[in-house]
């Protein structure tokens, strides 16, 4: 392994800058591989700001170069290291000497003297890091990471992960329902840059016609929120459950009692479906939050309970009469029994 020998420490995970696995066996064993996936996932789980991390692989005089992203691993030609000792030679230079960035790392989010994140920028604003509060573990998908951070006082939610390019955006979706209650609200978003060029994962597969495209996606939301199983009552719990299917808007009438029965008659979800004719499709207890309401919405009564926040729209799509504009959705195995009824 190479290990950044300025880290603080430099016997973890934390510090490592590529990987080398070597066998004497005469082919390159299917064990090889994984190992290599297993031990890209620990960099990427110990680094949360790695983009994609680096490999090489020998057996006996042959090597390859590996580069694992957030759609999975994608291999060089197998070289030979006598006649190709240039290519070697070269691999091992960038390794230690090329820009950061190059190698993998994300020159957006910036590492303390401990090597932890304390801070992340998102449109060239930095915004100083609190403590990270979620991350997917895995190395295929959109790894999302979520970040508690603060800038000019206030606090707000960071959203870093790996979309697919065809899809609708998630900072797109929450515009659209802009001014529904119990959703998040938009602040900043950005589609980051490697250099001049998009950071996404088809510029480690050029040539490569059928490669799963996923851009770099960074979001900064408000309502601060806490995961739902922190509810502190069974009422607490309940109105969550309403807030999520009851939600209302913030302006339907000047008559707020006839406007908060009429947000009543239906579902928060059914209003976003009825009014901006969007679809979440990934609705479940992982996605629905606490927060304090600050100020208390007008269409509710004030209380000291938490409010149910509906979160991740990235897999909501937009629909007309003729139907969904993407087929792509997470389904449970309790929704399949339900739609085979």
């Amino acid at each position: 392994m190479l290990v950044d020998c300025g880290s603080a420490s430099p016997n973890n995970w934390s510090s490592i800058r590529a990987i080398t696995e070597v066998t004497g066996e005469d082919r390159f064993p299917q064990r090889m591989r994984i190992t290599v996936q297993q031990k890209s996932f620990l960099t990427f789980y110990t680094q949360p700001d790695r983009r994609f991390v680096l490999s090489l692989s020998f057996s006996r005089d042959r090597f390859f170069f590996t580069a694992c992203d957030r759609a999975g691993l994608v291999n060089s030609f197998v070289y030979n290291i006598h006649r190709d000792a240039l290519v070697l030679l070269r691999i091992l230079v960038g390794l230690m000497f090329c820009p950061e960035r190059q190698i993998g790392y994300d020159d957006s989010m910036w590492r303390g003297p401990d090597g932890n994140i304390i801070a992340i920028t998102v449109n060239g604003e930095e915004y100083t890091v609190i403590k990270k509060i979620f991350s997917s573990e895995t190395v295929r998908g959109r790894a999302t990471q979520c970040w508690l951070v603060r800038r000019d006082g206030r606090t707000y939610i960071l959203k870093d992960s790996w979309c697919i390019s065809s899809r609708p955006s998630e900072s797109y979706m929450l515009t659209r329902v802009f001014g529904i209650d119990h959703v998040p609200h938009l602040y900043g978003s950005e589609d980051l840059m490697s250099g001049a060029v998009p950071d996404s994962t088809t510029a480690r597969r050029v040539g490569i016609n059928d490669a799963e495209d996923r851009v770099h996606r960074r979001l900064v939301m408000g309502l601060v929120a806490d995961c739902l199983h922190t509810f502190t009552s069974k009422k607490e719990l309940i109105q969550a459950f309403i807030d999520v299917i009851t939600g209302a808007y913030s302006s339907l009438s000047n008559n707020l009692y006839c406007a908060y029965l009429i947000a009543l008659s239906f579902a928060a979800h059914q209003v976003i479906c009825d009014t901006k004719q969007i679809l979440h499709r990934d609705i479940s207890t992982n996605n629905i939050m606490l927060y304090h309401p600050n100020p208390p919405s007008i269409f509710v009564p004030i209380t000291q309970l938490r409010r149910g926040l509906l979160i991740d729209f990235d897999y909501a799509t937009q629909f007309n009469s003729q139907g969904l504009s993407d087929t792509h959705r997470t389904v449970s195995h309790s929704s399949c029994r339900i739609g085979n009824k």
